[in-house]
């Protein structure tokens, strides 16, 4: 919409929407390779928590320290950067 109205052009516009893109595609990567991901023992359900059903959830994959959240300021960041960066 601001592009409609002249507040920027059509390579700002191509920029932001390649950065959006890699920024979620990069999301994706560090979701499925590095995010921690628990077994629940009570249930067998997969979860990003430490918790579910009321007990502790053994670790299965991925490191401990980066979550969900991890993942998604990481993906941010980068996205902002390269557009910035490209800018």
């Amino acid at each position: 919409i601001p592009m409609a109205f002249g507040v920027f052009g059509f390579a700002t516009f191509v920029i932001c929407s390649l950065c959006a893109f890699l920024g979620a595609f990069i999301d994706s990567v560090l979701g499925s390779a590095l995010q921690a991901k628990y077994k629940c023992s009570v249930c067998s359900k997969v979860t990003e928590k430490k918790t579910h059903c009321g007990a502790l959830c053994e670790k299965t994959h991925g490191v401990s320290f980066i979550s969900n959240d991890v993942v998604n300021l990481v993906s941010c960041v980068f996205a902002s950067i390269l557009a910035i960066l490209i800018v």
